[in-house]
């Protein structure tokens, strides 16, 4: 599951401008003041820290911090992933 914390963690990562306890979950990173730049860049940077490709069709429909949870909660898990979670 993938908590706020994370999300947070991955927008300082991303280097986003706005403090992280004015960002709201439900509403666009866009109407928050990310641009397309940091945009590009968080994707990025959520790539890496959840070892995730993220669909090109998908990026547009990542408007939200909760869209964002919501996908990465929901992604099918790869093969060398599901090896991670099977292991003791």
């Amino acid at each position: 599951m993938t908590t706020e914390d994370d999300l947070l963690d991955v927008l300082k990562r991303a280097r986003i401008q706005i403090p992280p306890e004015r960002f709201r979950t439900n509403q666009p990173l866009v109407d928050q003041g990310v641009d397309s730049l940091e945009m590009a860049v968080l994707m990025l940077e959520l790539e890496k820290k959840f070892s995730v490709s993220i669909p090109t069709d998908m990026l547009g429909r990542l408007r939200t911090l909760d869209d964002i949870s919501h996908f990465l909660d929901n992604r099918p898990v790869g093969a060398a992933e599901a090896r991670k979670a099977d292991s003791p």
